[in-house]
């Protein structure tokens, strides 16, 4: 168990549940973007890699808990972490993909309400076990619809395995993805490219009208002094009838657009 407790002095810091190797290799590529505290928290010590993991990035930390126990985890400073990354691992004699990390997004999802979380699946189907379930209708719609997937809480190892797969036949797709990820923090020379090749999430002016479409928002950014191009829609947390955010890509031309989206 973790015996400081780091509740109200360790704020705004990452944290990444997972097997060590994969938080090693997650560091590597984290830490040219951030000087935040990047924490891993286990069950078990990470072994002798640690300390030449600490002389590389001074700030790495190593919190042991129990994984199922909430006012340990809590002494870890989670809820006042800047993110939580859960990196899926499956327990030894168990037939079920993802069975190391799903308990500990449950406990997220009921005691952490407030804590952004990102889930990596292998098996995608084990978002059943998730709140914020579609309806009954829409279940029969391909994980790519459900609500933890389009509030970007949720991502599929096999979505990953499939971009670097196509990397391989063109290589402006990693630039292209690091864009959308990190905005103005990743400035690649993105081959064919000379410019205009700034991805941003602007708010919709408020000198709009309330209720418009798509389409109608579309070509006011067009017509704008500075033309900007959308290529998709971010809704807030109960701005239509969600009560998670979501991204939607190239929306139907007359999906409902609703002030501030």
């Amino acid at each position: 168990m973790w015996e400081v407790d780091m509740q109200n002095s360790l704020k705004n810091h990452i944290i990444i549940f997972g097997l060590y190797e994969h938080f090693s290799a997650l560091v590597h590529y984290l830490s040219p973007y951030t000087s935040q505290y990047i924490c891993f928290i286990s069950d078990r010590p990470p072994g002798e890699m640690w300390s030449k993991l600490v002389r590389e990035f001074p700030n790495v930390k190593y919190f042991e808990c129990s994984l199922t126990n909430i006012e340990e985890l809590a002494r870890t400073g989670i809820k006042d972490a800047f993110h939580v990354i859960l990196l899926t691992w499956l327990v030894p004699d168990s037939n079920i993909q993802d069975s190391g990390i799903l308990p500990i997004a449950r406990i997220m999802e009921e005691n952490f309400k407030n804590v952004n979380f990102t889930l990596e699946l292998i098996d995608e189907l084990n978002m059943k076990y998730l709140n914020n379930r579609p309806s009954k209708i829409l279940e029969k719609f391909p994980p790519f619809y459900w609500p933890r997937y389009a509030a970007s809480n949720v991502f599929f190892s096999s979505v990953l395995d499939y971009i670097m797969a196509q990397s391989f036949h063109n290589d402006s797709i990693v630039e292209i993805v690091g864009k959308i990820v990190l905005g103005q923090k990743y400035n690649p020379n993105i081959s064919g490219i000379e410019e205009h090749s700034t991805l941003l999430t602007i708010k919709i002016p408020d000198s709009l009208p309330q209720f418009m479409s798509y389409s109608h928002v579309f070509e006011y950014f067009m017509d704008s002094e500075e033309p900007l191009l959308p290529i998709g829609l971010v809704r807030f947390p109960g701005s239509y009838d969600n009560e998670l955010p979501f991204v939607v890509a190239n929306p139907k031309p007359n999906s409902p657009i609703i002030v501030p989206n």
